[in-house]
């Protein structure tokens, strides 16, 4: 079975490797989309092996900043869905074909 693993991240150093590590135990295909960090994220990623990683430069802000009376707003929402479908182009556009495709 061939699986597909996607993650997006922003400012990760502290859990990256931990995770990353985690996701290889099961020797699949991993794909990252990374949004303008500012820690050694991009860094980790670059120097990980994974399959891909997509960098995006949307703005400094995290997600959780885009709302302010509550944790899920539309905005935030829109953001993540935007960020998670450049990981599924990434995945589609690899020209692999995949059993099972996980966004984690």
């Amino acid at each position: 079975m061939k699986v597909a693993f996607i993650f997006i991240v922003k400012d990760g150093e502290e859990y990256l490797e931990k995770n990353l590590n985690h996701l290889k135990r099961y020797n699949q295909d991993i794909y990252a989309v990374e949004n303008n960090s500012t820690d050694n994220t991009k860094i980790i990623l670059r120097d990980s092996g994974i399959k891909k990683v997509v960098t995006l430069d949307l703005d400094t802000k995290h997600s959780t900043e885009l709302c302010t009376k509550e944790v899920n707003c539309s905005e935030r929402v829109r953001r993540l869905a935007f960020i998670r479908q450049k990981g599924l182009e990434a995945v589609i556009n690899s020209g692999i074909t995949y059993d099972s495709i996980y966004v984690c």
